[in-house]
């Protein structure tokens, strides 16, 4: 599916705050992250062997150097600049000096060297190379795109279980009150059994924000604040698929090993060009080994060059993002409704309450009965506090899923 649509985009924002310098320290932090950035440049590195020419590698090599109690054996010190592959061809300049006894240094004149293997297959490399980079920084784009994800998790976690623990706090006074002032046994019991399990709460509660460091109020409004207008595209955006491109690309590869499939039978034949420019001499030379006899490995290879298993795993993985679309979109629908509904019941508590507090103002209940309606009414705004999170950390799941670039898009509206 090769849909292209604009995207329905964030509020781009003007300033910054401690989300996102909370993001960058658990950034530097993430083993997943930084194994992923090192696994993206060893691919740029492996793809400028088939992209930079003109950035060759230079070396410097001698043979043995000897040296005894006659002096030193003269020895040949030799430049070397290898230009890699261009389209197949391995070219290479060398610059050999020759040092004798007396370490007197004279040049030997420059040579270029031109060789090329008859099964090396230069094509299949180099979208193997470009395949894996894509690969790379899909993965680092979704390595990038968890840590900000737990962040937020984290963050919408302390907000919730602060103001929950608060809540709890107030209930577990209020019963206690209703406990020291209550007569009937039963009742007394009952009062018992409810306050302990406040206090078992109260306890998960501090041991859950005990992990939850270096968060404050200010900090849980503004990522509220800034994720609250995030509005997701209904529909998918392929390009942004790093992954699925390599997939397409590895299908490319099989397609081309599969049309010769037949090269592991071939000897393996290598052709060179040398031309020195001192004594202006060309030579060329061919090299060759053929394999007689083994024990069926040819037959192997060139029956695994024949298979199409990477072309069945693209249009499943095309199948897979079409499904996880869909999939995504309905439950965003769902957390939606969901929320819409409990808003509804809200209203409905929030009425209750008012009719609570007019019985309350009127004589009719006890202060820690009003006090416990009044919680009450908190719990439910909170859950629906609770539920609005939820949705975003499902939005911001869905755009990973797309295979946006979170941050980016929050900050400067750049996808990837």
């Amino acid at each position: 599916m090769r849909t292209v649509f604009s995207v329905l985009l964030l509020v781009p924002l003007i300033a910054f705050g401690g989300i996102f310098e909370l993001f960058d320290q658990n950034l530097e932090r993430s083993s997943s992250y930084l194994s992923a950035l090192d696994a993206l440049k060893t691919a740029e590195v492996r793809l400028k062997r088939y992209t930079s020419f003109w950035n060759p590698t230079v070396t410097v090599s001698a043979k043995t150097i000897t040296i005894s109690e006659d002096g030193v054996t003269p020895f040949t010190l030799s430049l070397d600049a290898s230009f890699l592959k261009f389209y197949g061809f391995s070219v290479g300049l060398s610059f050999p000096f020759k040092v004798d006894g007396d370490w007197n240094v004279s040049f030997e004149g420059a040579s270029l060297n031109i060789s090329r293997g008859l099964k090396d297959e230069y094509g299949v490399e180099r979208l193997q190379a470009e395949s894996e980079l894509l690969s790379r920084k899909y993965g680092l784009k979704t390595a990038k795109n968890a840590v900000f994800m737990n962040t937020i998790s984290d963050i919408f976690n302390w907000g919730y279980y602060s103001q929950r623990r608060k809540i709890l706090e107030e209930k577990l006074n209020v019963l206690k009150r209703q406990r020291d002032a209550a007569v009937d046994e039963d009742k007394r019991k009952n009062l018992e059994r409810e306050i302990s399990s406040v206090e078992l709460e109260l306890k998960d509660i501090e041991l859950k924000l005990s992990s939850l460091e270096g968060m404050d109020e200010r900090l849980y409004a503004e990522a509220r604040e800034i994720l609250s207008k995030i509005e997701v595209p209904t529909t998918s955006k392929l390009e942004l698929r790093e992954d699925l491109k390599a997939k397409e690309l590895s299908a490319k590869v099989e397609e081309m090993k599969e049309k010769t499939w037949y090269l592991p039978y071939l000897p393996d034949v290598t052709f060179s060009f040398g031309y020195n420019f001192k004594d202006q001499k060309w030579k060329i030379g061919i090299g060759f080994q053929v394999t007689l006899w083994d024990f069926g490995e040819r037959r192997l290879e060139a029956e695994s060059r024949k298979r199409s298993g990477a072309r069945l795993e693209y249009e499943s993985a095309l199948e897979d993002f079409e499904r996880g679309v869909k999939e995504r979109l309905l439950k965003l629908e769902k957390l939606s409704r969901q929320l819409a509904f409990s808003r509804e019941d809200l209203m409905d508590a929030q009425r209750n309450f008012e009719k609570a507090e007019k019985l309350h103002q009127l004589g009719f209940t006890s202060t820690e009965d009003f006090e416990l309606s009044r919680l009450s009414l908190l719990e439910k705004q909170l859950e629906i506090e609770n539920l609005e999170n939820t949705l975003i950390l499902e939005k911001l799941n869905y755009l990973n899923f797309l295979g946006y670039d979170i941050v980016s898009l929050l900050k400067e509206g750049d996808a990837n």
